[in-house]
């Protein structure tokens, strides 16, 4: 059996690229999680958590690659656990677990409901930064959202967080056909405008009652009803897009029958 050892070590580019050089092979590598490896390493949110690099018996590189990547990308030491000596016949037995969500992570942080506030708080930033652009997506995103982004993100207003999820499972047992990451990503978004105004909008839309039929809520429910029957369902995008113009006909006293989505035209921004 060969001997075994483990250190924390700093590693530099100069040395990741040497490591590298002693690699037979990896699995292809994904340059998305290079990036945000390299984003985290330039702004000194690397984490030493445990995860190890591993060089073998033989001096291969077996287990690190995309850290080395990473690091050769962003130009700047980082310091990782690194154990040398284990046999190079353990490297098929490497990442065959599996790995934690961010709902995952957020449970054993204790944060009440933790899947369902994870993918509103996506929602809702994907829309933020979304604004003025013609389609909704990661792209736009000025950072990786990362477990820790996710993280960070929900501690900058995590009562905000809590009582959006809360509030839109509400509105999901009143109206099935929503998509409650939508509906509460949106709703979050507008709460930071005017939280009293976006809960009495959230209201309406919820109850349903006392509204005539040009309504922008009414109008609201009557997208989310066709969207449940409708051959052509439609997106996510258009659904948050149609959400945000019912928001903003109701925040500027306007009265409207049919709502709809461009998608030629820019994300309108919650007024």
């Amino acid at each position: 059996m060969s001997s075994i050892s483990q250190q924390v070590e700093k590693i530099t580019p100069h040395r990741a690229l040497e490591l590298l050089n002693t690699s037979a092979g990896n699995r292809s590598i994904r340059r998305s999680m290079v990036l945000r490896f390299a984003e985290d390493m330039e702004n000194g949110k690397w984490v030493v958590n445990g995860e190890p690099v591993i060089i073998s018996n033989t001096g291969r590189l077996i287990e690190g690659h995309h850290r080395m990547h990473a690091c050769i990308r962003a130009a700047t030491a980082f310091e990782t656990v690194t154990i040398y000596g284990i046999p190079d016949s353990a490297f098929p037995t490497l990442n065959t677990g599996g790995s934690r969500s961010p709902g995952d992570v957020f449970n054993i942080l204790r944060v009440p409901n933790p899947n369902k506030v994870t993918s509103l708080i996506t929602k809702s930033l994907h829309y933020h930064h979304s604004i003025g652009k013609t389609s909704i997506n990661a792209w736009n995103l000025p950072y990786t959202l990362t477990k820790q982004k996710l993280l960070e993100v929900y501690r900058t207003d995590p009562d905000g967080y809590d009582a959006a999820t809360s509030r839109v499972y509400t509105l999901y047992n009143e109206i099935p056909q929503i998509v409650p990451s939508i509906a509460g990503g949106m709703h979050y978004l507008f709460t930071t405008v005017n939280a009293k105004m976006a809960e009495d909008f959230m209201q309406r839309f919820i109850s349903g009652a006392n509204m005539s039929e040009t309504h922008p809520a009414m109008a609201l429910r009557r997208a989310w009803a066709k969207r449940g029957t409708s051959k052509r369902r439609s997106g996510a995008e258009e659904m948050m897009v149609i959400t945000c113009h019912a928001w903003n006909a109701f925040r500027n006293g306007r009265e409207v029958r049919i709502l709809r989505h461009n998608a030629e035209h820019p994300v309108p921004d919650y007024r």
